[in-house]
């Protein structure tokens, strides 16, 4: 049996738990610091992490190396609590139902060694202290400590992402790039090796973080990440990749092919590209397809319709063409031209004057309209006047 196992068993030699909160039990099972040395809320804590079944005390993961900050959420809810109790040199078996542990999820195994836990799995953590700094915010630390807290975040955010956990990851590199603000810009970022590690980080960070955005299904803010990472790298493989993919996403499919092409031309030899490559090729027939269908359907529509007459006729007219339609070639009524002398010649002037008469008569019957609008108007305003401020006030004086 494990060491946990032993320890579950009667608990000997670890003393008697402290219940945290119910469904989190801490055994210190070996103390060497002093209550005035424990961590503090955002204080960073490193240490190793062992976790073991609760039902068999068999092994899942052990000594697992991390280094986080107290109220951030970057370890399970169980042992975050758990480190606020502890101090350099300490060790401790926390007990964990599984809603302060992997909750409803889980967590797969992804290195040799360790064993997938299963949703809702009750775990025993052990925990094992190295140091504890206290809490300083990120504003006021050097540039060095920034680069350390960056490195940390990293690392945290590395952890989630190897098992899938895309939101924490989001949030553990967006952390360090915040860390890194303006710090190419310091004095003694101008060394070659503080340089390149500055370099190296944020466009670690930005690719990783422009992946897990797309993990999540938020191509904009994926797009967003790569512009950053190609603002210091152009020829950034990795961010010309995941641009494409965004801007495909978003159906921008010109955009993308140029990101990709890019992409190609620096690395001939990358499947991934390739292969993005003949998608967005399928996804513009596609959407040309779709357009070609969604034109000819307009197309019959509006042909039907100019059949039928009734594409942009007004009523009248279509009235009028619906009864000439009607009449049969026999009834319809023929007129012969008829030849007409000078004196009989109707003038143009006429002409015109009578097919106008009917628009006369609309612009007139409008005029009407817009003039006692105007009146009703100006007698709701003196009406307004004389209530507001009595019938001794004229209407110019109230204008």
């Amino acid at each position: 049996m494990t060491e946990a196992g032993a320890e579950n068993g009667d608990g000997a030699g670890a003393g008697e738990g402290q219940e945290l909160m119910p469904g989190v039990t801490l055994h210190v099972l070996e103390r060497r610091s002093e209550p005035e040395s424990f961590a503090e809320y955002g204080g960073r804590v490193a240490f190793k992490l062992s976790c073991h079944d609760r039902a068999d005390g068999l092994e899942l993961f052990a000594d697992q190396a991390l280094s986080v900050r107290l109220g951030d959420g970057d370890v399970v809810p169980g042992v975050e609590l758990a480190l606020r109790y502890l101090g350099p040199g300490d060790r401790a078996r926390v007990c964990c139902a599984h809603r302060f542990a992997f909750g409803l999820s889980g967590r797969p195994a992804k290195h040799e060694g360790e064993r997938a836990i299963a949703a809702e799995q009750d775990v025993d953590f052990i925990v094992a202290v190295s140091t504890v700094d206290p809490n300083t915010p990120v504003a006021g630390m050097a540039l060095d400590e920034r680069l350390r807290e960056a490195d940390c975040k990293r690392q945290s955010g590395n952890i989630f992402f190897l098992y899938e956990d895309w939101a924490r990851a989001t949030r553990c590199y967006a952390a360090a790039l915040k860390a890194l603000e303006g710090a190419e810009n310091e004095e003694d970022a101008a060394e070659p090796d503080t340089a390149g590690h500055i370099h190296s980080l944020l466009v670690d960070c930005g690719n990783n973080l422009a992946l897990a955005h797309l993990r999540l299904d938020d191509p904009k803010k994926a797009e967003d990440a790569c512009i950053a990472v190609l603002s210091l790298d152009p020829a950034n493989v990795k961010a010309l990749y995941r641009a494409g993919v965004a801007t495909k996403l978003m159906g921008r499919y010109d955009e993308a092919r140029l990101a990709l092409d890019r992409a190609l031309e620096l690395d001939p030899s990358n499947k991934a590209v390739v292969k993005e490559l003949r998608n967005l090729q399928a996804k513009r027939l596609e959407y040309r397809q779709k357009d070609a269908r969604i034109a000819q359907a307009m197309g019959a529509k509006l042909f039907a319709k100019q059949e039928e007459g009734v594409v942009n006729t007004p009523p009248s007219i279509q009235g009028e063409r619906a009864r000439a339609l009607s009449q049969s070639p026999a009834s319809a009524p023929t007129t012969q031209p008829k030849e007409t002398s000078g004196s009989d010649r109707v003038p143009m002037e006429e002409v015109a004057s009578t097919n106008s008469k009917p628009l006369h008569k609309r612009q007139l019957a409008s005029s009407f309209a817009v003039i006692g609008a105007l009146a009703l108007l100006g007698a709701a305003m003196a009406w307004f006047a004389t209530v507001a401020w009595g019938p001794d006030v004229t209407w110019g004086e109230w204008w």
